[in-house]
C-alpha cells in the first residue's frame, strides 16, 4: 500500500482520470493539501466524494494575506474533519515579502492547531532557522516537514525534536545532491513518501505534470537508495502516515 502524503488536487482539470490511474497503480490513500480558504474547501469536499482522500485546511505563508477570522472559523467548525493544519510555514523565495506578515499567520495556525489537537504539515523554503524557531514555542500533536531538502544538520535537529520529514519527486533528479544521506540519516518511524502534484514531477517526468500516482516512482527510488524492496518501503511510510494523520 502506498500513501501520497502531500497532494494539490484541486488543480486537475481532469480529476476523475488522475484518481482512477492513481488507484491503479496502488496509491491507497491522498493527503489533500491546501493552501488558501479556496482550496481548503475544496480538499474537504473532495474527501466527502472520494473515501480514499484525506483532507488538511490552512493559509500557505505566500497567501497570508488571505488568512481571516472567518477562515479560523472554518477549521474550527470543520477540525473533526481534517486530518492536519496544513499547509502553513514560512516562505522567503519570492519577492516581495512580509516576514511579519507571514509570522502572524504561522503562529496563529499553530496556536489553533494546538487548541484543536491536530498535527501540522509546514512549509519551510529559505526560511528554516526561523521556522524551527517558531515551531519551538508551540506544543503540537505533531509536525510534517514536506518536500524536505534541508541539511544533515537541520534533519538531525528535526528528528531530535520527533517531527517528521516527507521527501517527493526531487530526490530523483540527477542533480539532487545529499538526499542519498538524508535518506540513510532519517528515523525510518519518521519519514513519509509524497508528490506535492501537480508540481515537482520525479524522473522520467521532470518538467511535466505531476500526479499521485507517481509516488510509487518516489518510493522506487528510495528503495534503491537504502537497499531495500519497494513493498517494504510503501509498508514503513504507509505506517507512519497512518499514525501521523490518524487516517
Amino acid at each position: 500500500m502506498l500513501i501520497d502524503s502531500h497532494a494539490h488536487l484541486e488543480d486537475y482539470e481532469d480529476l476523475e482520470e488522475v484518481l482512477k490511474r492513481t488507484r491503479e497503480s496502488g496509491v491507497r490513500k491522498i493527503v489533500a493539501s491546501s493552501y488558501n480558504p479556496e482550496t481548503a474547501l475544496k480538499a474537504l469536499e473532495f474527501s466527502f466524494k472520494y473515501n480514499f482522500v484525506c483532507p488538511t485546511a490552512g493559509v500557505h505563508p505566500n497567501n497570508a494575506s488571505e488568512y481571516s477570522k472567518s477562515f479560523e472559523s472554518f477549521l474550527k467548525e470543520n477540525s473533526s474533519k481534517l486530518v492536519a493544519i496544513g499547509e502553513i510555514g514560512l516562505d522567503y523565495h519570492y519577492e516581495p515579502l512580509d516576514k511579519a506578515l507571514q509570522a502572524k499567520v504561522f503562529r496563529a495556525q499553530l496556536s489553533l492547531a494546538s487548541q484543536l489537537c491536530l498535527p501540522v504539515v509546514i512549509h519551510m523554503r529559505d526560511a528554516t532557522a526561523d521556522t524551527l524557531d517558531i515551531l519551538k514555542d508551540y506544543s503540537l500533536k505533531g509536525v510534517l516537514i514536506h518536500c524536505f531538502n534541508g541539511s544533515v544538520e537541520t534533519l538531525v535537529e528535526v528528528m531530535k525534536r520527533g517531527y517528521y520529514v516527507s521527501f517527493g519527486g526531487a530526490i530523483t533528479f540527477k542533480n539532487a545532491k545529499n538526499f542519498k544521506e538524508l535518506l540513510r540519516r532519517v528515523d525510518k518511524d519518521k519519514f513519509m513518501l509524497e508528490t506535492d502534484s501537480p508540481y515537482l514531477s520525479p524522473e522520467p517526468f521532470r518538467g511535466k505534470r505531476n500526479e499521485p500516482k507517481n509516488v510509487a516512482l518516489v518510493c522506487k527510488k528510495v528503495a534503491s537508495e537504502l537497499n531495500l524492496c519497494e513493498d517494504e518501503v510503501a509498508k514503513i511510510t504507509s505506517e507512519n502516515a497512518i499514525k501521523f494523520f490518524g487516517i
